[in-house]
């Protein structure tokens, strides 16, 4: 559906009416307590808004995210090669073990991750968006709130990807 350009005429009425939005209610149970309860909120107010709510699950989550995470691992240590051999070009560590792991990965792990990575595309656009008629799927952006910096991380940097 289309959203209507919000006036002073519509501010109380359904403007999100023929809106779809799918919702992965696992995904959502996965988040802290506080990121949980304020996503909730939004979706109970997108629906009295008028938006239809669609329960939705996405298969093999976790082998997803990896999948991604190696493709970008990968990448990240091709574009960074000529700087990491570079002798002159000062890297943080957590920098050079990051690009030291992307250069790592072997082309079949690679392409296996860019495999999986193509069945999701095509999970979400053909069985959610078109089998479903979904507009959108509304989901927590992070999981957990921002956490604390420790006392000196900006020497060194800091990464909490484990």
């Amino acid at each position: 559906g289309v959203v209507p350009a919000p006036t002073r005429n519509n501010l109380n009425e359904k403007p999100l009416e023929n809106i779809r939005l799918g919702v992965f209610w696992d995904h959502f149970q996965h988040t802290d307590k506080e990121v949980y309860a304020k996503s909730l909120e939004v979706v109970t107010f997108l629906e009295s808004k008028g938006a239809t709510i669609v329960n939705i699950t996405i298969p093999h989550m976790r082998e997803i995210y990896l999948s991604h995470g190696f493709k970008i691992l990968s990448e990240f240590g091709i574009a960074w090669e000529s700087q990491f051999y570079n002798t002159s070009y000062e890297m943080e560590p957590n920098t050079e073990i990051t690009i030291r792991i992307g250069r790592s990965l072997r082309a079949d792990e690679i392409l296996a991750a860019e495999k999986v990575r193509n069945f999701a595309i095509q999970y979400v656009r053909k069985k959610l968006f078109a089998g479903l008629e979904l507009d959108a799927i509304a989901s927590p952006m992070m999981g957990c709130k921002i956490p604390k910096t420790p006392v000196g991380y900006r020497g060194y940097g800091e990464t909490n990807t484990a």
